[in-house]
Parts: C-alpha cells; sequence; structure tokens
C-alpha cells in the first residue's frame, strides 16, 4: 500500500487507512510529526519525531513529503510497520 499525504483533511479522525497529515501542516516549519491513518485497522495515531520523542520515529522528507518512516507499532491492531520510498512495509 502507497502512503499518502493529505493537507485538505481537516481533522485526523478522517484520515483513511495509508493516508497522513504533517504535523504541522506548513511544509516549511520544522517537523513534529505525523498523524497515520494505520494501513491495517484505519486507526489514525500521531507519531511525534524521534528530536520530540526519544522513542519515537525517525522520518525521511523530500520537498515536504514523506518518503521513509522507521517502524512502528499501531496501539489499536499491533501491527507493525515502516515506510520505505513513499510505501508501507511490514516491520518485525
Amino acid at each position: 500500500m502507497l502512503f499518502s499525504l493529505h493537507y485538505e483533511r481537516c481533522c485526523p479522525s478522517e484520515l483513511r487507512p495509508g493516508e497522513g497529515k504533517r504535523v504541522p501542516r506548513d511544509a516549511a516549519a520544522k517537523l513534529v510529526g505525523y498523524y497515520i491513518g494505520c494501513p491495517k485497522c484505519g486507526k489514525p495515531q500521531i507519531l511525534c519525531s524521534a528530536p520530540i520523542d526519544p522513542i519515537g520515529p525517525t522520518f525521511v522528507e523530500t520537498e515536504g513529503a514523506l518518503v521513509s518512516m522507521s517502524k512502528h507499532q499501531c496501539s489499536a491492531c499491533g501491527r507493525s510497520y515502516s515506510i520505505v520510498d513513499g510505501a508501507f512495509v511490514d516491520a518485525e
């Protein structure tokens, strides 16, 4: 499943599985993290970047778009995943 970034959706609860929203919304502003809808269950979660949360994932962006994210486990369904080259990858 490909990861898609949405700026139009105003509320994280509107995100669909595999969609994300950057926090803050302005791509030029310092990255805080992302709201990401789990690709399995769709539950949106806020993931704070590692500089803000020491156990948070590491994000790699290109031109304001999320390209890669280190491993994360969904708190709702338990699926572990990462994002590599803009696509979700199961992580063990």
